[in-house]
């Protein structure tokens, strides 16, 4: 979950970028400081440790930035500094493809499938889903050992479990149910 400060200033700067000639570039440059945060540790702890000034990461910032990005980013990235803020830049890039998916009318989602999933199979879910959405479907498939058969999905905040685990958890509850009123009914 992204920080509330985050999303304040994600929004913020989405905002002010949504509609600019250059939003894609400025969403591949996101895009790159992202993959910068996730696979450069040693970026990752200067963006955090509060041992570093920022004049120092100012600086920084200006050798690695400047010349690299769109003006309205790199003027973004220095007001985090500037507020001490530039530790929230994971989770503000996150909000943010959060926010260009939302306009963008994509979901992303994850399904679980006992075995690996053909093409032509996983094609067919993501239809079924777009229609059931009225979005733009985004899949990552993983194969989960625990499941007996079937499929769940994993959609934000709503998670679809047509897998047989739970059809026959369903089913126990529903017997259990009527066993009792059964006994109920006998006494």
């Amino acid at each position: 979950m992204v920080d509330k400060v985050a999303k304040r200033y994600a929004v913020s700067f989405f905002r002010a970028v949504e509609n600019l000639k250059d939003f894609q570039g400025i969403s591949t440059q996101m895009e790159y400081l992202l993959k910068l945060i996730i696979e450069n540790n040693q970026f990752n702890q200067f963006l955090k440790s509060p041992i570093i000034t920022k004049e120092k990461k100012l600086k920084v910032f200006k050798e690695l930035f400047e010349k690299r990005l769109n003006s309205v980013l790199y003027n973004f990235l220095t007001i985090l500094i500037l507020n001490n803020r530039e530790n929230l830049l994971k989770g503000i890039i996150l909000e943010f493809f959060n926010l260009k998916d939302i306009k963008d009318n994509i979901l992303r989602i994850k399904i679980y499938s006992a075995i690996e999933l053909k093409t032509k199979e996983k094609n067919y879910i993501i239809r079924e889903i777009e229609k059931y959405t009225n979005k733009k479907i985004f899949a990552d498939f993983y194969v989960d050992n625990d499941l007996i058969g079937g499929i769940v999905v994993m959609m934000k905040d709503r998670v679809l479990d047509g897998s047989v685990k739970r059809q026959l958890e369903l089913m126990t509850l529903k017997l259990n149910e009527n066993t009792l009123i059964n006994v109920k009914y006998q006494e």
